[in-house]
């Protein structure tokens, strides 16, 4: 099975050389959010048979516009040098909750400015939206040539076909694991399988009863049990989604 969506380097070595040890026939998209993040996923991609993303996440940009382009022009750079590994950037986007301060204006630029890599270099993103679908949609529309995968997805069957039509997949993930029905479901019934990607975010999200990226497959049988499905047919359409989504 294919993970689209786990944050590797903020796993302690000894364990993640076990669980790297472990993959058998599993693949992970490892995602980043800062430029040292994104450099220690390239250098852990040089050692592991995973499959690197790059980028600046909205939660940790600096609140300084000189600074965030700095950082962006050294991830341009970075992308150029070791374009034949990356496989997308991300986590990238935008978060308007409370408790983000960074600018909204200098999320924007960031956001604008990878989304603009993302289609100078063919590749596809892995997106971080709350609250702030508008503008998210927005600046999609104006690079729209860039394809990608609306992570940790916990919006309403309207929202999700938007994306659709963007060009964009969405992205399940161990929240639909939360116990009781919950408004993925909804989401997960209406959307065609083949507009879905499946995701662990681990290692944040134990708490779901992630505790290694093998638990990809509670969320396909999750998926499997909502949409009356078998589960191989949905990790076979939502992985073969992922591999022409993420060229894997």
């Amino acid at each position: 099975m294919i993970d689209t969506h786990c944050h590797l380097t903020q796993i302690p070595s000894s364990q993640l050389t076990s669980i790297l040890a472990t993959l058998e026939a599993l693949k992970l998209l490892a995602v980043s959010t800062t430029l040292e993040d994104s450099k220690s996923t390239l250098g852990l991609a040089k050692s592991y048979p995973i499959y690197p993303a790059v980028g600046l996440h909205p939660w940790f940009l600096s609140d300084s516009e000189e600074l965030i382009k700095k950082a962006l022009n050294q991830l341009e750079r970075m992308i150029a040098a070791d374009l034949n590994s990356i496989k997308a950037i991300g986590e990238i986007g935008l978060d308007y909750s409370p408790k983000v301060q960074i600018r909204q204006t200098l999320q924007r630029e960031a956001f604008a400015f990878q989304l603009r890599l993302a289609q100078q270099f063919a590749l596809p993103v892995s997106i971080h939206g709350v609250k702030s679908h508008p503008d998210l949609q927005k600046l999609l529309k104006t690079y729209s040539t860039v394809k990608g995968a609306l992570h940790g997805f916990y919006g309403s069957p309207e929202l999700a076909h938007s994306y659709l039509k963007l060009g964009i997949k969405i992205g399940i993930g161990p929240m639909v694991l939360r116990q009781g029905p919950n408004k993925l479901y909804q989401v997960i019934k209406d959307v065609p399988i083949d507009g879905m990607v499946l995701e662990t975010d681990f290692p944040n999200t134990r708490q779901y009863g992630i505790n290694h990226p093998k638990d990809i497959q509670k969320v396909a049988e999750k998926v499997a049990e909502i949409k009356q499905m078998p589960v191989a047919l949905v990790q076979s359409i939502c992985d073969q989604t992922a591999k022409e989504l993420f060229l894997l």
